[in-house]
């Protein structure tokens, strides 16, 4: 044998790894997309909070005093929307990195479970997960909604249903990015979504909220359509 080649270990590389390397979005590191240094970097939540208000709250359950009839009833969310983390965001949906949502899923199943999401898949039975949609032509231009392939991975790894044709995106918004106000973001989203005939228990799963206007348009539109209950994941909060 070659003595070069002694000890190199390969089980864990693939064709498509010697092609394209990956190189970390943190640092620059080769070998994964967000190495372990920069791993330590992204900033968990530590503690559940209230959807609407942000204080403090069991299991991130809305607050009574804070519930809304066709509003979100609990919110988990990993990870702030730190700089590190909007790189990796903007890489995988403006450079149609998709292979870069294996190291982001890889997070999920490392942390997730550390979350009470059971106590929510315990709380409603027959918890169904559904994806955040992008508009049709949104999508075709994008390539692919970053938040089916999150959706897909999380409800496996809950071991629930998940359904990606029941709410659907009719209204091409304006990037929400660039809205400037809540306001602005309100008003861009009012209307964009369908709500077909959903399931009595809803797990609505996002890759970032910011202002949360996405996410509220998108629960009030599954409620009016028949949903008793919407809980949000989201991977990051902004």
């Amino acid at each position: 044998m070659n003595t070069k080649l002694q000890g190199v270990k390969y089980s864990h590389m693939s064709f498509s790894d010697v092609l394209f390397p990956r190189f970390c979005l943190g640092c620059g590191a080769t070998g994964s997309f967000i190495c372990v240094r920069c791993e330590g970097l992204l900033s968990p939540f530590e503690i559940n909070t209230c959807f609407y208000c942000g204080s403090p709250s069991l299991n991130g359950l809305s607050h009574p005093r804070c519930r809304r009839p066709k509003g979100v009833d609990g919110f988990i969310s990993l990870y702030h929307y730190n700089n590190l983390f909007k790189k990796i965001i903007k890489s995988i949906k403006y450079n149609k990195a998709k292979i870069i949502l294996g190291d982001l899923n890889h997070l999920l199943g490392k942390n997730l479970l550390k979350t009470p999401i059971y106590y929510y898949v315990k709380k409603f039975p027959g918890l169904v997960a559904i994806p955040v949609p992008l508009f049709e032509a949104r999508q075709k231009q994008r390539g692919f909604n970053q938040t089916e392939p999150i959706c897909t991975y999380v409800s496996g790894l809950l071991s629930i249903g998940q359904n990606t044709n029941t709410l659907v995106r009719i209204k091409d918004t304006p990037m929400q990015t660039l809205a400037l106000t809540k306001k602005q973001r309100r008003e861009n989203i009012q209307g964009a979504f369908y709500g077909g005939s959903p399931p009595p228990h809803i797990l609505l799963i996002d890759d970032v909220v910011t202002t949360g206007a996405t996410t509220k348009e998108a629960a009030k539109t599954l409620k009016e359509n028949g949903a008793k209950t919407v809980v949000v994941f989201s991977v990051a909060k902004g």
